[in-house]
């Protein structure tokens, strides 16, 4: 596959982040030297000769058979440039970063707490790790089969910080992708709820991301939970595709139960969004509901409503199974029928807006600021 063409780096335990050093300086007067191989890829290096295939970098040894050097170029005065952009656009800071190889700029970002985080966009960011991660291969070569080196990195990843466990997950999804045909490859049921429930972002987001390339549809309703619920757009992104990436028409179904029902308004604002960011035709249907309630319910109160287009499964209950020590929930369910009548839960202003947002996404359509004006566009259209 192309993504192994680069080569491989193995990362170095004593000195994972040689780098930190530049984060805190503007990187005038040091010496920052880059390599610039003959596929035109950056990789900031220690030292690094002409023609080599293999040198080192402040994060381990870079290999890249096929692929040699064609020269080092001094990268201070760029870093000095790409820092500058930090202030004025952070997301194009770390995308410009990442092109020119300093990767140590985004390791420091990703341990950013509190404010200082939040003007990154936690997508973008672990997704530049990711990608960069994918070339890291720190399996000892002892360590030979994939189930084996998947499980070394799964514990390996859960064990690190922020932003070493993104590069971590970056590197299991290419051996997921790279051994595409062995339904036998994966990680195991317990250590993925394990990873959903984790505090650390990049932690969660890897076991959403690994769900979704196994297609572990037992824990499905943790990864809605977590779509919809957790505090990190990176972890609700990941977690919203993995559901996306099983069942397309059962993921907007849940999204779409969640927008109406939800006890939690974070949770059906979160739920409006993620219809707006993947939903299909019949979304539109899906988002008029809550809308026909906040207009036509005086002051919020709930309305019943019954033109949606997509047949809802609901689970009512379970049924438990004990088998060898695991609870397999069997879910009855209901699928509530086009026309049926729905009542919403109480709408609130902020549901409303997203709504609102959501359809102007999914139909490039603005026909006004208020629930009565979307309603009669829908009844117009």
């Amino acid at each position: 596959m192309a993504l192994f063409v680069l080569g491989i780096l193995t990362l170095a335990p004593a000195a994972p982040l040689a780098s930190l050093a530049l984060w805190a300086g503007t990187g005038e007067g040091l010496e920052i030297p880059v390599a610039r191989l003959s596929n035109g890829r950056l990789v900031r290096c220690l030292e690094a000769e002409s023609g080599a295939e293999q040198f080192r970098t402040p994060w381990g040894v870079f290999h890249s058979p096929g692929n040699p050097v064609v020269e080092v170029q001094e990268g201070a005065a760029d870093l000095k440039a790409i820092r500058l952009l930090r202030q004025y656009d952070a997301n194009e800071y770390l995308r410009r970063a990442a092109e020119h190889g300093f990767l140590g700029e985004l390791l420091q970002a990703a341990r950013l707490r509190g404010e200082r985080a939040e003007v990154f966009d936690p997508v973008v960011l672990h997704q530049a790790l990711e990608s960069w991660g994918a070339h890291f291969d720190p399996v000892p070569t002892k360590v030979k089969e994939p189930n084996d080196r998947l499980e070394w990195l799964w514990d390996k990843m859960m064990k690190s910080n922020a932003g070493e466990s993104a590069l971590l997950s970056g590197r299991m999804v290419a051996e997921m992708d790279r051994q595409k045909l062995r339904h036998d490859l994966g990680v195991g049921l317990t250590d993925l709820r394990r990873g959903l429930r984790s505090k650390t972002t990049s932690h969660r987001r890897a076991a959403a991301l690994m769900a979704g390339r196994q297609g572990e549809e037992q824990i499905w309703r943790p990864l809605l939970k977590s779509s919809l619920s957790d505090d990190n757009h990176a972890v609700r992104v990941a977690a919203a595709e993995a559901l996306l990436a099983m069942d397309q028409e059962e993921a907007l179904n849940g999204f779409s139960a969640a927008l109406w029902r939800a006890r939690s308004d974070g949770e059906r604002v979160m739920a409006a969004s993620m219809l707006g960011s993947y939903g299909d035709a019949l979304t539109i249907d899906v988002l008029m509901v809550p809308l026909q309630a906040a207009a036509g319910g005086g002051g919020g109160s709930p309305s019943a409503s019954s033109y949606f287009g997509r047949s809802v499964s609901v689970v009512s209950e379970f049924d438990v199974e004990v088998a060898q020590a695991a609870a397999i929930a069997k879910p009855r369910v209901n699928v509530v029928q086009e026309g049926v009548a729905l009542t919403v839960r109480v709408v609130s202003t902020q549901v409303v807006r997203t709504v609102m947002h959501s359809l102007t996404q999914l139909t490039g359509a603005n026909p006004g600021p208020r629930p009565q004006d979307w309603l009669r566009w829908y009844e117009e259209r």
